[in-house]
């Protein structure tokens, strides 16, 4: 699994840092979950995502 900055999620999505910020601390604080990997573990395991093969 790789980590991606705000900067670069939001570069991929073509939005605004301070928006997937907003969004992943609102997913953080609904889910009890502490930092992004956990958020991707649970998001993953939830198949609400697919783990992407290393590039």
């Amino acid at each position: 699994m790789r980590g991606l900055s705000y900067n670069e999620i939001a570069k991929e999505l073509g939005i605004e840092p301070s928006t997937v910020k907003y969004h992943v601390i609102n997913m953080l604080q609904k889910t009890n979950l502490e930092n992004k990997l956990q958020l991707a573990i649970a998001a993953t395991e939830a198949k609400l995502v697919v783990e992407l093969a290393e590039e």
